[in-house]
């Protein structure tokens, strides 16, 4: 079960995503010490078996809410990017290619 405090932390941080551009670093951090903050103020007590599951499911939740948030963040840290400076991006990306292709492309030698 999620709590609301995640739940609007969460919230908020695509709000901040969308608002203004931000490292993925910082935005990452703060949802860790939030979910930190908020998993030190919970009460400890003895798991069952399904208590295990359940606290397994929500701690896999809260990864993989950290992932998609990094992720989001690193995609408008890329769009900025590309923004600011097209033509760079494009020699990186031509240039990226290009070696992808030389290396699947090289014949094989044989021994």
């Amino acid at each position: 079960m999620k709590s609301t405090n995640s739940i609007s932390a969460n919230s908020q941080n695509t709000e901040k995503l969308a608002r203004k551009p931000t490292s993925a670093n910082t935005i990452a951090r703060k949802s860790l010490r939030q979910r930190k903050q908020a998993d030190a103020t919970k009460d400890e007590e003895p798991v069952s078996s399904s208590g295990k599951i359940a606290a397994l499911t929500d701690k896999l939740t809260k990864i993989e809410q950290a992932v998609l948030l990094k992720s989001k963040a690193l995609a408008q840290t890329t769009d900025d990017y590309v923004h600011a400076s097209p033509w760079q991006a494009v020699a990186i990306a031509a240039g990226a290619g290009f070696l992808i292709s030389h290396f699947l492309a090289s014949p094989k030698r044989p021994k």
